[in-house]
């Protein structure tokens, strides 16, 4: 059958409708891929140039050669200033660290400082000596120092368990400053040698050995004493100097008193006795005779003590006339 009189002009005004609706459509996909397209750059301006992207992380370039640390600082389009600074670990002149350190994001064109290494800093020294020993350990490591121990403890006459030196790794003593995270030592006082005198041998050992010490007895002197009896001590004897706890040391032991023999005065006149018992460092007693004129008409007939008898020097000697 024909189609109806105005079919032609319908199919045309659809055909119309459908151009227009595709013009339509590939506007809007235009318009839409345009607009992605400005929102990406517009992103990316915004990552690169206030966002993330603007930033970068600071790597470690501890270690490294300092000029090799700082060209990797500079090819992140940061601006380097090199700064001296100490370091227990980095050998002096080489790349230490950076400041902000190492992981850090910092904005690309920021300034990092970079420090050189000048090896291990120099700190001051605390005052030790005079401190009890475990003060002293605590100033040490307090002052940013290694304690490392007691060298020695030394009979100096001072107070028990209080520094006497303070020593480097080298065995030398300290100045104002010393390098951080040193060793220091310490020489420490033992106090007094202990007092002997009067002690028999074997109490004499027990005090020094509870002090510490060893006693030789190969190492012994004896002498007279007046006031100290026979075979007692008078002093210890001592091999070093300074006397260290661990050292052997000696008595000096007395032997008491020095006797000396009563001369023989029989047959002198008064006068010629007690000069003769004088001279030999006895005191006279004259008795009833004195000494002078009457004394040269009288003679002795003996002494009391007689004489030959032993007496320690001033013993008084009495002179006998019958």
């Amino acid at each position: 059958p024909l189609a109806p009189p105005d079919s032609p002009p319908a199919a045309a005004s659809e055909r119309a409708r459908g151009v227009a609706k595709r013009r339509t459509t590939r506007g809007r996909w235009a318009a839409a891929i345009i607009s992605v397209i400005v929102l990406a750059a517009a992103g990316l301006g915004w990552w690169w140039g206030q966002g993330p992207g603007s930033r970068v992380s600071l790597p470690d370039v501890s270690g490294q050669e300092l000029a090799a640390a700082q060209t990797e600082l500079e090819e992140l389009s940061l601006v380097v200033a090199v700064i001296d600074c100490a370091s227990l670990e980095v050998e002096p002149g080489r790349a230490a660290s950076t400041d902000p350190a190492a992981g850090a994001r910092v904005e690309r064109g920021s300034e990092v400082s970079l420090c050189r290494s000048t090896g291990p800093a120099l700190l001051p020294v605390p005052t030790l000596v005079g401190l009890p020993t475990e003060a002293a350990i605590t100033e040490i490591e307090a002052a940013g120092f290694a304690y490392g121990e007691v060298l020695e403890r030394r009979f100096d006459g001072g107070t028990p368990d209080t520094v006497i030196a303070a020593l480097s790794e080298a065995g030398e003593g300290l100045g104002s400053t010393y390098t951080e995270r040193s060793r220091i030592d310490l020489i420490v006082s033992a106090g007094s040698i202990p007092e002997v005198r009067g002690l028999t041998t074997d109490a004499a050992a027990t005090a020094l050995s509870a002090a510490g010490l060893t006693l030789d007895l190969n190492f012994t002197t004896e002498e007279h004493s007046d006031e100290v009896p026979e075979e007692r001590a008078l002093n210890v004897l001592t091999q070093t100097d300074p006397v260290r706890v661990g050292d052997s040391v000696g008595l000096n032991l007395s032997l008491g008193p020095q006797l000396f023999p009563v001369p023989d005065v029989s047959g002198m006149d008064v006068n010629e006795a007690a000069d003769t018992l004088r001279a030999a460092g006895f005191a006279v007693s004259t008795g009833i005779v004195p000494e002078g004129p009457a004394g040269a008409l009288f003679e002795v007939k003996g002494t009391s003590p007689a004489a030959g008898e032993m007496r320690k020097a001033g013993t008084e000697i009495s002179l006998r006339y019958i």
